[in-house]
This record gives C-alpha cells, structure tokens and sequence, in this order.
C-alpha cells in the first residue's frame, strides 16, 4: 500500500513478538523484490505510571494525590488518607520542584507539584481525568540527568543489531553527546560492519530543539516528534518549529520524519478528518523526507487504508508547484560529492529541462543519494547497489527508489540499465544520466554519462 519503513517500537511487545513482525518484514521485501527498512524505536528514559487496577485511578479538579514509588504503594495503598499515585521511576523526586507540572496520558492530566516529602511528590490536579496503567508522564521544563541509555536499551539494541534493524530512533534527545553514546555502543556491538545501523534522533525536548544543530551533525536523520513536543512546547509553536527543523535537516543532507497523530483519527474510523490529510499534504509542502504513522498502523482498526490514503494525500501534493524546491537557497561548503550532486541536479534540471526523464546512481554509500534527495530534484532518482542493507537504507531518502543487484550480477552499467529496463523504471525514448561513485571517487574520470 505504500510503506517503505516499518518502525518497531520497543516501548512495547516481546522480543518474540518482534521477531515475527522481523521475519515477516523481511519476508514480504524479498516477496515484493521492494526494499523495505526496518526502524528500531528504543523506549529511553520515559517515566511511567505503574501497574494500577485495570479500571485506572480517576483523579478529580483540585485533588490532592501524592506520587509514590512502586514499592510504596504496594505497602501503603489500602491505608493511605489520600490517592496514591505509584511511579516507575523512584528517583523523580530529585528532578521536580514546588510549582512543577507533571503531565500524564500525553497532557490530558496534569499535576502541579506543591510539597516533596520522604521521596514522595505531593501533587493538587489542575486537569482532572482517569490515569491508566503505565501511561507515560511529561516534564515540561525540566531535565533529567544522566545517560539517555537504559538497561532495559541496551539490552533491546543487543537484539536489533543481532537482528540487523536499518535504523535505531534514540528517544527523549538531549545532544549530541546522546548520539555519541549510541553510536559507541552499536560500534562495539556490530564490529566495524559496512554500512553501519544509522542513528534517527527523536526530536521531543526543549533542550533538543535548543541544540538541534549540533545533533543534526552528529544524527544520521532526524524524527519530529510531535507528540511530546506538542507537551514540552507550547502547541502553537510546532507548525512553524516543524518547517525550520526540516530545512535545517535539508540544508544538512539528513533525512527527516514527520511524526505523531498525523491520521489518528483512522485507529477508529475508515477514512480520517480534512484537517488531517491537511496536515500530511502541508508536511509535503514543507520538504519532508518521510510522513510516519503510529497508532493508525500498530493497533488501530484501518492498517491498510491508512497507509494508502497517506500515500494518496503525499503523491498529490508533490504533483502540485507548491512542494517545489530551488535549491539554490543554501550555500554549501566545499565538498566533492556534494558538488558533483548540485553540478548534476543543475544540469538535469537548466540545460537538458524536460529530455531527462531519470537519474541512475550505482552507489556503494549513501552519500551522493543523500545529497541529490536533498535537492529535492522533480526527477526519478534510482540508486542501485549490490549492498542488501544500503538498499533498505536508501528508502526513507526523499524521491530515491533503492534497487538492489541479485547476487552474482556484476555491476557493470550493461547489466545495471538492463535490469532497470526489466523492472521498468527506465522510460523509453528519455534521456538518462548515469552516474558512477567508483568513477567519482577516482577523480580522474568522469563519473557523468549521459545516455
């Protein structure tokens, strides 16, 4: 129906239960003959409710509750004067302050913070509401300390990489140290492997957006993450943070994702509101890479149509002038391939206009795909590789369609446009720029031909 990454959000399921969905990914790719990216999301350090009655605590306006440690609960629960509140995360008492919003079930509750006794946070409810088992809990406005990294992380990227996921999605980023945390440890666990499991960082904290620069050098792509965002920041600030994040992202040849609650509405019912598919068209129209779904996909009702009804929605705003991008507007610094990629998007698009129909990129990085998707060229942009996992990779690029050489084919352009033909992504009677990153990075040859 359209999906070119699966995202796999360790915050929830087995590892047998991702096995599966693994398999089966993998499965359907080689099926399909369709590159199909595998996206770990590791949980990070999200503060929970703990384990409540089924039927969830309902905490009223003006109520006072008293945040607890799990422990304390069990112990205290049946005798306690006032509703208690168990947390998974026991030190949360160090990091709060008098006058400190806790925000639970994505903000719909929220808690002000009014004492800190004996480990325990006394709170008054300022926005009244049920609170549920394990429901994630916002801090806006206040730091967590230490490494992003859990145990409970650490364990699950041990079995990404045994299982060779594309991407791992670091969540609650803070900066880029965080980035050079992970990829120390993916380092020692994948011993030096060619290409490497590249690193999104999830933009969803006010310190994030504060050093969003530095990260996006460090990241191999970025994730917006409106959702918590949305609770970190002031609501009204996320559109136009959107836009600037993203030309950040395209200035930096990185992809990014545009995420949360943007078909939420289809978790219940077959077609979503005309403020939504508003909101994926304007994603378009900003120049994201890529548009994510969660909910609609994981455990709502529509899978399927949400998917092609997105699809829809991005193929007919990238065919409107208002997703055009003249990528004139940023200056780049000196940089072989980069050059070589606007030297290339320029002569496709001002000298030989509308003769060139598509652009053949036989690769062994992603580098020279990186550049020319973030040029957002109105061309097909084929990146051929022999590479399985470079393939796999090469689909959350913008406008790149990743064909992967069978096994045994020698990467001669003769075989590489023949097998393009085969798959009839090469229109007939069209001119067609082959470029070669062997020949690039010899320098002395000319790496364009034009056929």
């Amino acid at each position: 129906a359209g999906m070119n990454v699966a995202r796999l959000a360790f915050s929830h399921g087995s590892y047998e239960s991702h096995l599966i969905l693994l398999q089966t990914i993998r499965d359907v790719s080689r099926g399909l003959d369709m590159p199909i990216a595998v996206m770990q999301d590791l949980q990070g350090p999200r503060i929970r409710i703990g384990k409540l009655p089924n039927e969830g605590i309902q905490v009223m306006r003006n109520e006072k509750v008293v945040l607890v440690s799990e422990s304390y609960f069990q112990k205290h629960q049946k005798r306690s004067q006032v509703k208690l509140i168990p947390i998974q995360f026991s030190d949360l008492y160090l990091s709060v302050k008098k006058k400190s919003h806790i925000l639970v079930s994505d903000g719909l509750i929220d808690l002000v913070v009014f004492d800190i006794k004996d480990k325990n946070i006394y709170c008054s409810v300022k926005k009244h509401g049920v609170i549920h088992n394990h429901k994630g809990i916002n801090l806006p406005g206040i730091s967590i300390g230490g490494s992003i990294m859990t145990q409970k992380d650490k364990k699950d990227l041990a079995f990404g990489v045994k299982y060779k996921v594309d991407f791992v999605a670091l969540s609650f980023v803070k900066n880029a140290q965080d980035i050079r945390e992970l990829r120390g440890i993916l380092s020692r666990l994948e011993k030096r492997k060619n290409p490497r499991t590249k690193i999104i960082a999830k933009i969803e904290r006010q310190e994030a957006v504060d050093h969003f620069d530095e990260i996006v050098r460090e990241a191999d792509g970025v994730m917006i993450a409106r959702g918590d965002l949305g609770i970190e920041l002031d609501v009204s600030e996320i559109p136009v943070l959107q836009k600037k994040l993203i030309l950040s992202c395209i200035a930096a040849s990185k992809p990014v994702i545009v995420a949360t609650q943007m078909m939420e509405t289809m978790m219940v019912n077959p077609r979503p509101t005309r403020a939504e598919v508003s909101d994926v068209a304007n994603a378009v129209i900003d120049h994201t890479d890529a548009t994510m779904l969660s909910g609609e996909t994981s455990v709502g009702k529509y899978p399927v149509d949400a998917v092609r009804i997105m699809g829809e929605v991005i193929e007919k705003a990238e065919e409107s002038s208002f997703d055009d991008f003249e990528y004139e507007n940023f200056s780049y610094k000196e940089d072989t391939m980069r050059n070589m990629s606007v030297l290339l998007c320029s002569l496709a698009k001002n000298i030989y206009e509308h003769d060139v129909a598509t652009v053949v990129l036989h690769v062994k990085d992603d580098t020279i795909a990186r550049f020319l998707s973030s040029l957002r060229m109105e061309r097909d942009l084929v990146a051929v590789t022999s590479n399985a996992r470079l393939a796999r990779q090469l689909a959350l690029l913008w406008g790149i369609i990743p064909v992967q050489l069978p096994k045994g084919k020698s990467p001669t352009r003769a075989v590489i446009l023949n097998l393009l033909r085969k798959k009839k992504l090469l229109p007939k009677k069209s001119r067609i720029f082959y470029f070669d990153e062997n020949r690039a990075r010899e320098k002395t040859v000319d790496p364009f031909e034009i056929l």
